[in-house]
């Protein structure tokens, strides 16, 4: 399924937009995969989500390009 983004409808990946977003609603931060420094577009949703609730966003990647806030925090090293 890699790279396949056809397994589910529109409006199946509406209700799960809207699952990852009430989770950020309801938790006190969240922790961004950024391999790379690439986020896709559900992940950049969610991160601006995050951030205009006050929430702590916490990156993986030091340094990436996507972390813009000041006061958003490195979590550490990726391990392969």
């Amino acid at each position: 399924m890699e790279n396949n983004k056809n397994w589910y409808s529109e409006d199946q990946k509406t209700i799960l937009d809207l699952c990852h977003l009430d989770k950020i609603l309801n938790s006190e931060a969240i922790v961004v995969i950024d391999v790379d420094s690439y986020i896709g577009d559900s992940t950049k949703r969610e991160v601006l989500w995050a951030r205009i609730q006050g929430k702590r966003v916490y990156w993986i990647t030091e340094n990436s390009k996507n972390m813009t806030v000041r006061g958003e925090h490195w979590a550490g090293v990726l391990l392969p």
